[in-house]
C-alpha cells in the first residue's frame, strides 16, 4: 500500500516523508482541493455543523487511488461519514480533476503505516509553536 500524492501528476506533492516513494502533501494541489471543498461546504451547511464536525478534518494521504481524510476519534469519524459524507464526496469530485475518492477514517484508529508515514495532522510544527512563544 503506497501512501502519499503519487498517483496524479495534477496532485503530486514534490515533498518526500519516506521510503516507497510517500510524499507529503502540505502544500499540495491535494490540500487546495480540500481547501476548496471546505469553502464550498460552508456555503452547504449550517455554520453550528461545519465548526462542529467539519473545521476539524484533516486531508492526510492518498492511499489506493483514495484521499484520506482524517477525523480525531471514531465518534467524529462516524457523525461525518453519516451525516455529511455524501456532500463532501460529491464536492470533493467536482474540485478534483481526477475525481477520487475520498475515505472518512479515524486518526486513532488508522493504522501504524500510516501514523509513522504521516505527521499528526493536528500538531502544531516545532517552528510555529516556537514563533507564538
Amino acid at each position: 500500500m503506497g501512501l502519499g500524492m503519487d498517483r496524479n501528476r495534477d496532485t503530486d506533492a514534490n515533498k518526500d516523508v519516506g521510503k516507497e516513494g510517500r510524499k507529503q502533501q502540505e502544500t499540495s494541489p491535494g490540500q487546495a482541493i480540500w481547501q476548496a471543498t471546505r469553502e464550498a461546504l460552508k456555503t452547504v451547511l449550517s455554520e453550528t455543523d461545519f465548526a462542529r464536525w467539519i473545521d476539524d478534518l484533516r486531508l492526510v494521504a492518498e492511499v489506493d487511488g483514495k484521499m484520506l481524510i482524517a477525523a480525531r476519534n471514531k465518534l467524529s469519524c462516524d457523525r461525518v461519514e453519516g451525516q455529511h459524507g455524501h456532500a463532501i464526496q460529491r464536492i470533493w469530485r467536482e474540485h478534483d480533476p481526477a475525481k477520487r475518492a475520498i475515505r472518512l477514517i479515524s486518526w486513532r484508529d488508522a493504522s501504524d503505516e500510516l501514523r509513522t508515514s504521516v505527521p499528526d495532522p493536528w500538531a502544531v510544527p516545532a517552528r510555529r509553536a516556537a514563533a507564538a512563544s
